[in-house]
């Protein structure tokens, strides 16, 4: 290049620069920034930081000033995390804490007519302040069977009329159990939520203690867990929690003193959502819990039966439902305690009735093709493709019920 076309050139860029940059500015090498007066804040669920509502949009000009240039801000506020250009699980939801994008419940299901449930006297009320009840399904372990964590499978209950799932998560004393496997259960209780949302049902997230008895043992993990989840679902309106499936080997004032520490974890995210309370000796003393309650509003307490081993216990809920307790049925079977042997479909008719009477919610026992009688499903049966033959005795029973009442 000779040096005329080198002094032409130079003469190009100044008369450009003498254009765009106004007067009493400089040029730099760098891309010019301006600052503006928006406040930023920074949450769990606001990681890229938006204006406060004090300057909103709304409020602010969009005309700029005279004599200044509006550039694009390239650097984030002190404190806002950058970006992250690691690719998503569409069907997860993030474990970081974050409120999860909820969606609507579809016309005409559960949640859509019912909305958010709260407990008034001894029951269970919609959104309207009617009676409601929970007519449910229970995993067994959602990382024992994750099969079963399948929204095809949700809707197929669904179309029987099951309204709740039960994402029973076991602690400890289960393959896969959540002490130890922690992401992999979360990642799992946040499919099933989903699932349940997308389809207008409820979902009840259960922390199962079964071998660790006592509910303290892993008291500190229950109030790390309740306090994601609650942060993450507390505008869902189909989320209830419970947060001791079957304490055993300890006393009511020793799950009141653990109630009475995680409740308050919930509340402080989920204000309103109910919590489900198990009660001593397997989630049957229930009398022990109604000579010293919770004094928190929207509790209600589990109580757990299988209609071959404890007809006794029909006596105790009718008791204490008419005396103003509050009783979710959380977990039963049609079979004995031990999840397995003969069905006695006629006491569970009874139970049944029972329950249809008060309106006492319950959530059978278990959703899986394991080789016991409490199973749903015959083994090698496919979580999406089943149908009425795949069903065992018990199972057939329980949904036929749902499905006429």
């Amino acid at each position: 290049m000779n040096s005329k076309m080198t002094a032409l050139l130079l003469a190009l860029i100044s008369a450009v620069a003498f254009i765009v940059v106004p007067a009493g500015q400089t040029v730099d090498s760098g891309i010019q920034t301006v600052t503006d007066s928006t406040e930023y804040t920074v949450s769990a669920d606001n990681a890229e930081g938006t204006p406060t509502a004090e300057n909103s949009d709304s409020n602010i000009s969009t005309q700029a000033p005279a004599e200044t240039t509006t550039a694009v801000q390239t650097t984030k506020p002190e404190g806002v995390a950058e970006e992250t250009t690691a690719p998503v699980d569409e069907d997860l939801v993030n474990h970081t804490g974050a409120t999860a994008e909820k969606t609507d419940a579809p016309m005409g299901t559960a949640v859509q007519q019912h909305g958010q449930l709260s407990v008034k006297g001894a029951n269970i009320v919609d959104m309207h302040g009617e009676n409601f009840q929970l007519k449910g399904m229970s995993t067994l372990g959602v990382a024992i069977y994750p099969e079963y964590i399948s929204k095809e499978c949700f809707a197929k209950f669904r179309d029987y009329g099951v309204n709740c799932i039960r994402l029973a998560m076991y602690t400890q004393g289960e393959n896969n159990s959540y002490i130890g496997n922690e992401y992999q259960n979360k990642e799992l209780v946040d499919k099933g939520v989903q699932y349940c949302t997308e389809l207008g049902m409820y979902v009840i997230i259960d922390w199962h203690i079964l071998s660790d008895g006592n509910p303290h043992q892993y008291k500190s993990q229950s109030m790390e867990f309740f306090d994601e989840m609650s942060a993450k679902y507390k505008d869902y309106p189909n989320v209830l929690y419970e947060i001791c499936n079957e304490p055993n080997g300890c006393s009511w004032n020793d799950v009141k003193s653990y109630a009475d520490a995680v409740i308050p974890v919930i509340r402080k995210n989920d204000p309103d959502s109910i919590v489900i309370v198990g009660t001593p000796t397997y989630s049957q003393d229930i009398h022990e819990a109604a000579k010293n309650p919770l004094t928190q509003e929207n509790v209600v307490y589990a109580m757990h039966f299988y209609a071959a081993s404890h007809q006794f216990l029909k006596d105790r809920m009718s008791e204490y439902y008419n005396k103003g307790m509050p009783i979710l049925i959380s977990e039963f079977g049609t079979c004995d305690y031990t999840g397995n042997g003969g069905n006695n479909l006629q006491e569970t008719r009874a139970w049944l009735e029972l329950c249809d009477k008060y309106d006492i919610g319950y959530i059978n026992w278990n959703m899986s093709h394991r080789n016991e009688s409490s199973a749903c499903f015959y083994q090698g049966t496919s979580p999406e493709h089943w149908n009425e033959s795949n069903l065992r005795e018990g199972a057939k029973f329980v949904l036929d019920w749902i499905k006429n009442h």
